[in-house]
């Protein structure tokens, strides 16, 4: 089989496995937030007292960066029927390897908030 064929396979197959993605979160019932929460402070990181950050990473964020907090994305589903639970059952914790992002997970975590009825939050 030649190389376009099998690209075009790929293609067709991804397309026919991600396209019920979404169906399930367009009503607005699945909900996502972005928060930061400090970290344990580190002597020798930028932020922690009396460390001066290097001159590009202050160029970038500021005389005054603060990189001891973490980051992450909390998705989950809203109560919306008398069957919804108001809070979750399961807490799962996805973590993205070395070139993944939050938003790698942005499917999987809407999909599973949605389909458990809000008994797994992501």
């Amino acid at each position: 089989v030649h190389m376009p064929v099998r690209v075009a396979a790929i293609a067709l197959l991804s397309l026919l496995l991600i396209a019920p993605l979404g169906k399930c979160w367009r009503d607005g019932s699945v909900q996502q937030r972005n928060a930061s929460i400090p970290a344990q402070l580190e002597a020798n990181m930028p932020g922690a007292p009396g460390v001066t950050p290097p001159a590009k990473l202050e160029a970038r964020l500021g005389p005054d960066p603060d990189l001891n907090q973490v980051s992450y994305v909390r998705t989950w589903r809203r109560p919306t029927e008398a069957g919804d639970l108001g809070r979750p059952e399961v807490v799962i914790i996805l973590i993205p390897g070395f070139l993944g992002g939050a938003t790698t997970f942005d499917p999987l975590a809407r999909d599973l908030a949605q389909e458990s009825n809000g008994r797994i939050s992501v």
